[in-house]
C-alpha cells in the first residue's frame, strides 16, 4: 500500500482510446481517483461516472473525482483518448480566440508631387508603387479639355477611372497609377501621402 491508501499496482494513469459512434454511449470500469480527457477534437464529448449524470468535458481538461465506472458519448461520433487512474495530469495546452483591433494613423508625411505631362494617346506612370503609401490625389487641371483615364499598368481608353476635367481622385492604394490620354498631351496633378518608415 502506499501512504495514501492505494495499492501500488493501481497507482499511475491509463490511456484509453474510444471510435465513439454518434449517440452510442461506451462504457469502461476501471477504479480512478482522476480523470482526464487527453484529445476530444469535437467539443460534444459528455462524460458519466459511475451512474451520475452526464457531464461535458473538452479538450485537455481532468479533475479529481473517485470512481468504477466512466461513460463516454459524442452525439455526432469522434475518437478520444482519456487517461483515469491514480494520480494527476499537468496540461498545459490553451486555446484562443482573439480579435485585433488595428487603428490606421493618418500619414505622417506629404508629398506637394507636381504636374506629370501625359502624352497622346498613350499610357503614362503618375506614380510608382509604394508600399508606405496611405493615399493619393490625382486631379485633373480645370484648365484641360481631356477626359484621361486613371488605372493600373493596362488602363487603356475603355478601363480606367474616367477623371474629368477640373476633377480630383483620392486613391487608398500603395500600387503603381498610371494615366491613358486619348488626346493632345496635358498635364496631371499628383499628390500623395504616406507613412514614414521607423
Amino acid at each position: 500500500m502506499s501512504e495514501q491508501g492505494t495499492p501500488s499496482r493501481q497507482r499511475g494513469m491509463t490511456p484509453y482510446k474510444f471510435a465513439l459512434l454518434a449517440g452510442v454511449e461506451r462504457s469502461f470500469e476501471v477504479e480512478f481517483d482522476y480523470f482526464h480527457v487527453l484529445t476530444a477534437p469535437i467539443t460534444d464529448l459528455m462524460v458519466r461516472f459511475d451512474d451520475g449524470a452526464q457531464v461535458n468535458l473538452y479538450e485537455g481538461v481532468g479533475l479529481r473525482i473517485y470512481g468504477s465506472k466512466f461513460t463516454l458519448e459524442s452525439a455526432t461520433g469522434q475518437t478520444v483518448t482519456v487517461l483515469a487512474g491514480f494520480g494527476h495530469v499537468f496540461d498545459g495546452r490553451a486555446t484562443a480566440n482573439v480579435n485585433v483591433t488595428a487603428t490606421v494613423a493618418a500619414g505622417n508625411t506629404f508629398n506637394d508631387g507636381g504636374d506629370v505631362v501625359c502624352v497622346h494617346a498613350a499610357r503614362t506612370q503618375l506614380l510608382a508603387q509604394d508600399l508606405l503609401r496611405t493615399y493619393a490625389l490625382v486631379k485633373n487641371s480645370s484648365s484641360n479639355t481631356i477626359t484621361v483615364r486613371i488605372g493600373n499598368a493596362t488602363v487603356a481608353a475603355g478601363s480606367g477611372n474616367p477623371l474629368e476635367p477640373g476633377e480630383t481622385l483620392p486613391l487608398a492604394t500603395t500600387a503603381a497609377l498610371y494615366a491613358w490620354n486619348p488626346d493632345p498631351a496635358v498635364d496631371v496633378t499628383i499628390n500623395a501621402s504616406s507613412v514614414q518608415q521607423v
